[in-house]
């Protein structure tokens, strides 16, 4: 086989990280389109699916459409086929043929044994057990974010494929919490040494990048028990890779915004508050700036940095009117040219920070 020339490589690069992030397939953007993709550049392509599609729950659908999409590269620009990544193309496609038909089948299996699954009280408690496993299975699948083009410095978070689930929008990553990891690794001093909490910290991404840029402790705490099991889920996972870096592993506590007293002997030393994409349900507004009053009244200095997307300015100016209540002063920046290392949707609004006790660092 022939080497992988430098265009080849930069192409693999931009494949390789977006087929780990599992970009929505309206969003590949695979960067630069080479001029020609070799019977060894087509080898590492398949490498990297082989590796990552089963581990990471990647669909079969979704390895298909990609592998489609190289396939079309080569025959656009006459290249020679490499034979083990076109068979795999059809292998795929075969397999996922077969579980659309399963699956349909199943469907109407389960319509056709109603009348016995409700008779047998016993095999229905064990069936729903099962299908419970399956269907979290089904809707959740690892996505990597890579802080590197080469895939070398990664977080892995388990996902939801659902904008909602189980009752809560805090089992996948959102814009706010993308694009405040870039500005803070753009801006690594900021986290860099410092006692940092994370309020509403979701499956965990920010408070993970916080721990890999040098935090002395983080501690992300969120309310809901579906969230707070995932979120440590995702830290174990990626517990390895921080010890090897030296980094401080991130602790998992439950925190809710409506506790009228908090024992702060426990937050004392905290240096910085972060929040991304909490400032959405009008209801949370109150409680948010309540908890928010009692960690400023502890820790007069304490900087506090949210950023949220300009989704309703109505709840923002709720926002605002609450933190006029208790005094609380701000800084707003927009954070829209900060440079992307992550790939996002393209249809992301405007985002801004809020900042309470803004410090130069």
């Amino acid at each position: 086989m022939s080497e992988i020339n430098l265009e080849e490589q930069e192409f693999i690069y931009s494949f390789k990280k977006q087929y780990l992030q599992i970009v929505p397939l309206y969003n590949l953007n695979w960067q630069p389109i080479p001029s020609n993709l070799s019977v060894s550049a087509q080898a590492e392509i398949l490498s990297i699916i082989k590796e990552y599609h089963i581990p990471n729950k990647i669909t079969n659908n979704y390895t298909v459409q990609c592998l489609k999409k190289i396939i079309n590269i080569i025959e656009k620009n006459f290249c020679e086929m490499n034979e083990d990544l076109l068979n795999f193309y059809l292998n795929l496609l075969f397999e996922e043929k077969n579980d659309n038909t399963n699956a349909n089948n199943n469907i109407n299996i389960n319509l056709n044994s109603t009348l016995i699954t409700t008779i047998n009280n016993n095999n229905n408690t064990s069936n729903n057990n099962i299908n419970k496993t399956n269907e979290e299975d089904n809707n959740t699948w690892w996505k990597i974010y890579s802080l590197d083009k080469s895939c070398n410095n990664i977080i892995k978070l388990l996902e939801d494929k659902s904008m909602i689930s189980k009752g809560t929008t805090g089992l996948r990553t959102w814009e706010a919490s993308l694009r405040l990891s870039e500005y803070f690794i753009q801006n690594p001093k900021i986290c860099k040494n410092k006692n940092i909490i994370e309020l509403g910290a979701g499956i965990g991404l920010l408070s993970l990048i916080c721990a890999k840029l040098g935090a002395k402790t983080v501690l992300a705490t969120d309310v809901n028990c579906d969230v707070l099991q995932r979120l440590q889920q995702n830290i174990e996972a990626n517990q390895l890779l921080l010890e090897k870096e030296n980094c401080t592993i991130p602790k998992v506590e439950k925190l809710d915004w409506n506790e009228k007293y908090l024992d702060m002997s426990e937050y004392k030393n905290l240096d910085l508050i972060i929040c991304a994409d909490v400032i959405y349900n009008p209801e949370n507004i109150e409680p948010l700036v309540n908890i928010l009053s009692i960690f400023l009244k502890a820790i007069p200095l304490i900087t506090i940095i949210l950023c949220n997307p300009l989704r309703q300015q109505s709840t923002y100016d709720l926002f605002l009117e609450q933190l006029n209540k208790h005094n609380i002063t701000i800084h707003i920046e927009l954070i829209d040219q900060v440079p992307m290392i992550f790939y996002h949707d393209e249809e992301f609004s405007q985002i801004q920070m809020t900042i309470i006790n803004k410090k130069d660092e």
